[in-house]
């Protein structure tokens, strides 16, 4: 037992050595693609739309998960393991996950709305749908984005200045652009009313 103590700790050291390496580089290679959580650059295909809404809540919310993180191209394990917890996200205790699920569902709102690609969907602000009917056809996803809007505004209302309280931006929407990668000055945007 003594001998394998000293062998032990040798390859705890060994681990907890080689995991400070990775975050190290992991933080390197994150800071030269600043900001660190970007969007991805190819458009997603018609089946990441059915992806992404597959990954919804039946309330309209979304989990920071693996899945999604593939397709908006974040690494989500870093966001809410080191940027997050650095943030206080945790010091919520059990509301810090529901807090994760309105940074999560705003990314997605934020993601579609930038892309613009599911027609008939149009957003006055990051939080409000333009409900007037621009085309004859509603699109098929308009119903589940609805739904995570009115999902955010509630759930946002029971955490009054979350975003400025953890440092992530003066709004959501300044704050989801910048985890995305999406330029704070845009013109894919309309004006927010």
């Amino acid at each position: 037992m003594l001998q394998t103590a000293p062998k032990y700790r040798e390859n705890l050291h060994h681990k907890l050595s080689k995991d400070l390496v990775l975050t190290s580089m992991r933080k390197k290679q994150l800071h030269k693609t600043s900001p660190q959580m970007r969007i991805q650059r190819s458009p997603p295909s018609a089946v990441t739309w059915t992806q992404i809404f597959e990954l919804q809540n039946q309330d309209g919310f979304w989990n920071l998960s693996p899945e999604l993180g593939v397709i908006l191209d974040l690494d989500v394990d870093y966001l809410t393991n080191i940027f997050l917890a650095k943030k206080g996200i945790w010091s919520l205790g059990p509301k810090g996950r529901e807090v994760l699920q309105l940074i999560a569902t705003l990314l997605v709102l934020q993601f579609i709305r930038y892309k613009q690609q599911l027609e008939g969907i149009t957003f006055k602000s990051l939080m409000k749908l333009d409900d007037s009917p621009t085309s004859s056809a509603i699109h098929w996803a308009f119903a589940s984005v609805k739904k995570a809007v009115e999902w955010v505004r509630r759930v946002d209302r029971q955490f009054p200045a979350i975003c400025h309280r953890l440092e992530l931006g003066k709004d959501w929407d300044s704050a989801t652009k910048k985890l995305l990668g999406i330029e704070l000055i845009s013109t894919n945007f309309p004006p927010s009313i």
